[in-house]
């Protein structure tokens, strides 16, 4: 009897212990329970549902208006300079002096001294030259003395008529005299002109740019010496197509032009000075001219070699957009959003680029003012799809 008792004493206990654990669970389960319930947000009313999806997608735009834009074309071209020339010997002789300035890389003064050729024997040559002039000289004052006193001599004798030969009145023996001092003049100019040859000098203010000969050489004639360029003008010739041409002022040589490095941030000014009047006969187009003076002046120097892009001011063109690059697919497609703020697409012939912006024909879609174009167009883009548009100012200040 008392085993019983104990039993169901321990089975109250246990059934306790449960109860107590039952209870104190639900005091921690349903407050969080309910908490979950009053933080879950209302289910979306579908008329809201509706009023998002109608609005569409959030679209970039920027408002531009039709206005007159100068053409700006953009072509590449090499700089090379206007001249470059390879000094040559125009005599014979050994090298006596050889400057240390000829060397490749420096820059030489107009007329400045480079080579000088042995002169003994050139100067000989002057030398015999001026003997020979002043002997025919003085052959030219005797003849013109006896050819006076025989036309005396004649007249005194009261002859009558010319007489049976010229050489009566020694007019042929004076022509000769004559010659022959004209001929010793042409001679000591030549000699003086070879002698002077023997003294090489900078033909224009350059830059060496190799060297051929040694001190203490033997050079003939038309041996080349060195080969330099003039600092004084570069050019760059540029290829146009027809259109592009076209896009260029009535008066070519007002342009202004613009120069480029490719490799660095670097630009110049140069002037048209030229145009060619033909088609190349490959790639059918037509050159322009372009020149910069004083090249290695210039911050930074100009340097002969280098790839330039040149941009040319053309002539003023009405009625066009101005919109970014990036309005453009490479498709060519400019997508628009008309006043229901729908999409529309129109395929576009860019006319020219200017520093991110491309110009391009207005399109022709009846709307008046300020046209609403789409700055990042995407794949998902469709015509006649609603979108909600978006100006750049907007975009920018989210």
């Amino acid at each position: 009897m008392m085993q019983k008792k104990e039993k169901q004493s321990v089975l109250w206990k246990h059934r306790t212990k449960k109860w107590v654990v039952f209870v104190a669970i639900a005091a921690v389960c349903i407050p969080a329970v309910v908490a979950v319930f009053q933080l879950k947000p209302e289910a979306e009313h579908p008329g809201r549902i509706e009023e998002s999806s109608a609005k569409g997608m959030v679209v970039s735009v920027r408002s531009v208006e039709p206005k007159t834009c100068s053409a700006i074309i953009t072509a590449f071209g090499e700089v090379v300079p206007q001249r470059q020339v390879t000094v040559k010997s125009q005599v014979e002789g050994q090298v006596v002096f050889l400057s240390d300035r000829l060397e490749t890389g420096n820059l030489l003064r107009k007329g400045e001294l480079l080579v000088q050729l042995e002169q003994s024997g050139y100067r000989l040559q002057v030398a015999e030259a001026k003997n020979r002039l002043a002997v025919a000289e003085i052959d030219v004052m005797k003849e013109e003395r006896e050819a006076k006193d025989a036309l005396a001599n004649w007249q005194q004798s009261g002859l009558q008529g010319e007489p049976a030969s010229l050489l009566v009145l020694r007019e042929p023996q004076l022509a000769a005299a004559r010659s022959e001092m004209e001929a010793a003049k042409a001679s000591l100019l030549y000699a003086q002109a070879m002698l002077k040859h023997t003294e090489i000098r900078a033909p224009f203010a350059a830059v060496v740019i190799s060297r051929n000969i040694n001190s203490g050489e033997i050079l003939f004639a038309t041996d080349s010496i060195a080969t330099v360029f003039g600092t004084e003008r570069v050019e760059i010739r540029i290829h146009m197509a027809p259109h592009s041409w076209a896009l260029l002022p009535e008066s070519v040589r007002q342009a202004k032009v613009i120069l480029f490095d490719t490799g660095q941030s670097a630009s110049w000014q140069a002037a048209v000075v030229g145009k060619s009047y033909n088609l190349d006969g490959q790639s059918r187009l037509r050159t322009l001219i372009l020149q910069v003076d004083h090249p290695l002046d210039r911050t930074p120097p100009l340097l002969p070699g280098t790839f330039v892009r040149a941009e040319i001011t053309g002539r003023p063109i009405p009625h066009l957009l101005r919109i970014p690059e990036s309005a453009l697919t490479q498709e060519g497609l400019v997508w628009f959003v008309d006043n229901t703020k729908r999409l529309r697409k129109n395929h576009v012939e860019p006319l020219f680029y200017d520093n991110g912006f491309v110009s391009i024909p207005v399109p022709k879609r009846g709307e008046k003012g300020p046209l609403q174009v789409a700055i990042s167009p995407n794949a998902s883009f469709v015509e006649g799809l609603v979108v909600q548009p978006l100006s750049e100012r907007e975009t920018s200040d989210d």
